[in-house]
């Protein structure tokens, strides 16, 4: 787990560090240890480079009630990323199909780290 992905992980979705992962602190997360054949199988959370685990990061944003200013952040990091106006047709496009990394970037700005 990267750098961005850390600070994403503590102060988005709130889940404490544990040695080397990142657990829910209500519940136990089944994604980060999932029992495969007797064997137990980490799979690393990454939202900057993973587009699922980039859209549960911005539900837990949009349950915080984040989301227009999530949004707002979204579109700045992908005016710069792009170069686009706002009026472009492409830049709609474009914050449709954002990248997980632009996506964890704006989430950062949302939450002012």
């Amino acid at each position: 787990m990267n750098y961005i992905d850390s600070i994403i992980a503590e102060k988005v979705m709130g889940w404490e560090h544990k040695t080397q992962s990142y657990y829910m602190v209500s519940e136990f997360d089944t994604r980060r240890c999932e029992p495969s054949h007797g064997r137990v199988n980490y799979v690393y959370w990454s939202p900057s480079t993973n587009l699922k685990d980039a859209f549960e990061m911005e539900e837990k944003i949009f349950d915080k009630g984040l989301a227009i200013q999530y949004v707002i952040a979204l579109s700045e990091v992908i005016q710069k990323d792009e170069k686009l106006f706002v009026s472009d047709w492409y830049f709609q496009f474009a914050v449709l199909h954002a990248k997980p990394s632009q996506r964890a970037r704006a989430a950062l700005k949302t939450i002012g780290e």
